[in-house]
């Protein structure tokens, strides 16, 4: 029976309504594994098995479906009709388009290379496929381009493949390349030069991207010019800042109407973290409403950042009712959920986002192993992880995932390989020293260069493995920033200490290493971490100034406890140290102990919260003192004077479990992956006792806990 298009997509459309309808089981993991294959989905193959198998009806829907963003629907259409055609080379094509823009290259390079087995001459097929090879096979997309050099429809893509090519090979060739030349071969068209200047860009051309950008202002309007111009600033630290400052005057002035400039406004604002100016910027291009999704989307995060979640919430599920696909709206409110205590809501919403667009990429898949393993499902987040890996053994995302979740099980002999991957993250921050290879930690050297990574926490707790080192490399130094110069000077392991910026002296036979890499190099298990033993001491002069400054005022008997509530803000939301702060209000019920007197040891963000707490009369008189220094060798003191420290997960337990001090650490349900999963010790710090949350967000049942522990200790003295 012939059907029309019309006729299919009713069919198809109250099929899926039918099948929307059913309370589908949402439950378990498997569910969104199975739905990276829609086609193997039981409810799938019973809807499609209803469709008529003509090819017209099935690409129009297929192709309705794919502008309409139902990306996994669309695919499984198309691997469809390539099985019941395999000898249309239109069908394949689109089919290793589609496969290439969710992220299976590899299946992609195969079907294209198909279709030009069927048909040698399709250029629209050998460009993309030149492309996936410009860097892996260069010899074999220089003849693809050889092939469709004639090609009149392909003209500037083969070109610019060319130039990619050849830029892969030798970046420097970019600086030789004529003006005239680069010009011509975009012929005015505005969406080619900035194809070109990307591509410059990319391959650090900064000369000649800013030559073609000029060109490409003239074919531009003045707004897009402007938005131009001040993206290649930014992108340089090395702008003239006072050029940039008058780029985004004038885009603001004369042009703050514009949808377009108005999110750049904003998201500039929010990365300058100013996010009631970037709300304002993205609440007009709301209301202009010529970018509905990007402007809600951009709003809804701003108002996420100033802490008001509910109207965040509202803004995202609009994004999601404009555009079903939008997977960074769906990721977001997976973690909205979560942060509102709904943690529940916040699986199952991760879950169902992988089930309506399968064939995810591997930052979704990441994404969705990160809230399983908060809401305690740690088998499921590892296979969240390693489903990355059945696509890619090497994906950076994919073995970092996995690496965080065999630590978080304890399973550290086998995630330090994983574990590596994570100085391949763009966002990393290791700045290693020019000139200087990677140490192996095979080869004998004369000298290392440990490189900082992450929080100060890090840093503190991997100390310990300095001395290690030195067994067999005469010299190890450390290159931090200069906030923890004068820590890391006080710990007395190294034979210098460098800041970021100046320069670094060497001995002989040198390397670096990041320092999150030395316990895979010497083996480390929960089991064994070589020293757990204080390893830091206090300047004397430090701990005589503040144990007097702070407990001048304590009466005979009463105890000084250090609290610090808050780590760094802006590692504590989406990644695996997210849910590890609490309000400093939570802490108002160990008031009710007469004989303790507190301190803040909390600095920047959190501490604003002294100014409304319930119980500030029981803080030393000193506080003010505290507040104003920030030096870390003086906070080695302040903890030194306290009688115990009480803290979230920050820097500061890390800070007084290598002094020695006694350090209550007060921990989310599924905490870092150092602190590991249950027990009331630490492997890594013997004066340490833990407390941990019993369900997810229940920090009240943390600080019953504390109390109770409190009021025993009372009882024994």
């Amino acid at each position: 029976m012939n059907m029309d298009p019309a006729s299919t997509h009713s069919l198809y459309h109250e099929r899926m309504l039918q099948l929307h309808v059913q309370e589908l089981p949402l439950s378990e993991l498997t569910l969104g594994l199975d739905s990276l294959g829609v086609d193997h989905w039981p409810a799938w193959q019973e809807l499609v098995a209803a469709l008529p198998q003509e090819r017209e009806p099935m690409v129009a829907l297929a192709n309705d479906l794919l502008v309409r963003e139902r990306i996994g629907e669309s695919l499984a259409l198309y691997q469809r009709l390539e099985r019941l055609h395999p000898e249309d080379p239109g069908i394949g094509h689109n089919l290793g388009a589609l496969l290439l823009r969710v992220g299976e290259w590899k299946q992609a390079m195969a079907m294209f290379r198909r279709v030009l087995d069927l048909d040698p001459s399709r250029g629209e097929t050998a460009v993309p496929l030149a492309h996936l090879l410009a860097t892996t096979d260069p010899a074999s997309a220089h003849q693809l381009v050889l092939a469709h050099r004639d090609d009149p429809s392909q003209t500037f893509d083969v070109e610019r493949l060319e130039l990619r090519i050849r830029l892969a090979q030798d970046p420097a060739e970019a600086d030789r390349l004529p003006l005239e030349w680069l010009e011509a071969l975009c012929d005015g068209h505005q969406q080619r030069l900035v194809a070109l200047v990307t591509l410059l860009l990319e391959h650090g051309s900064q000369v000649v991207a800013s030559q073609l950008l000029k060109r490409l202002q003239e074919v531009t309007t003045e707004s897009q010019g402007l938005l131009l111009k001040a993206m290649f600033l930014l992108r340089f630290p090395t702008s003239d800042q006072q050029e940039l400052e008058a780029v985004l005057e004038a885009l603001q002035c004369r042009h703050g109407e514009d949808g377009e400039v108005l999110l750049f406004l904003s998201q500039l604002a929010r990365r300058n973290n100013t996010f009631d100016k970037a709300l304002a910027f993205a609440r007009t291009a709301v209301e202009r409403d010529s970018h509905p999704v990007e402007a809600r989307l951009e709003a809804g995060c701003n108002l996420f950042s100033l802490g008001r979640r509910r109207d965040a919430f509202t803004l995202f599920e609009q994004c999601i009712a404009l555009d079903s696909g939008n997977i960074e709206a769906r990721k977001v409110l997976a973690f909205l959920h979560y942060s509102l205590g709904e943690y529940e809501a916040s699986r199952l919403s991760m879950l169902r986002t992988l089930r309506l667009l399968p064939r995810a990429g591997a930052d979704a898949w990441c994404t969705c192993a990160h809230f399983l393993r908060l809401v305690g499902d740690l088998d499921g987040a590892l296979k969240a992880a390693e489903q990355v890996l059945t696509v890619d053994t090497s994906d950076v995302l994919g073995r970092n995932a996995r690496a965080l979740m065999l630590l978080q099980q304890g399973r550290y002999t086998e995630a330090w390989a994983d574990y590596e991957y994570r100085t391949r993250l763009g966002n990393s921050g290791i700045i290693s020293p020019q000139g200087l290879e990677r140490w192996d930690g095979a080869r004998e050297l004369d000298d290392l260069v440990l490189v900082s990574e992450q929080g100060v926490g890090d840093l503190v707790q991997f100390l310990r493995y300095v001395p290690f080192l030195q067994f067999t490399i005469p010299r190890v130094s450390i290159l931090v920033h200069q906030r923890v110069r004068g820590l890391m000077e006080l710990a007395g392991v190294f034979s210098a200490v460098h800041v970021f910026g100046e320069p670094v002296p060497l001995w002989g036979e040198a390397a670096w290493l990041p320092i999150l890499s030395i316990p895979g190099l010497l083996g480390i298990t929960p089991e064994c971490v070589l020293i757990d033993q204080p390893y830091l001491a206090a300047p004397e002069p430090a701990k005589q100034r503040w144990a007097q400054t702070l407990r001048s005022g304590l009466a005979p008997g009463e105890r000084l406890i250090g609290l610090h509530w808050q780590g760094y803000p802006g590692t504590g939301e989406t990644t695996s140290l997210a849910g590890r702060s609490f309000p400093l209000s939570l802490l108002e019920p160990l008031a009710d102990f007469p004989h303790l007197q507190f301190v803040s040891l909390q600095k920047g963000s959190g501490s604003e919260q002294m100014a409304s707490c319930a119980f500030t009369d029981r803080f030393v008189a000193a506080q003010p003192e505290v507040d104003a220094c920030w030096d870390y060798v003086e906070t080695t003191g302040m903890i030194a004077a306290c009688d115990r420290v009480i803290t979230s997960d920050s820097g500061v337990a890390h800070l007084a479990g290598a002094l020695g001090c006694s350090v209550w650490l007060l921990l989310p349900h599924v905490p870092d992956w150092r602190w590991g999963l249950e027990g009331s010790s630490s492997p890594w710090y013997a004066t340490m006792r833990i407390f941990r949350q019993p369900r997810p967000g229940d920090w009240a049942a943390v600080i019953r806990d504390v109390r109770q522990a409190l009021l025993e200790e009372q009882e024994r003295s």
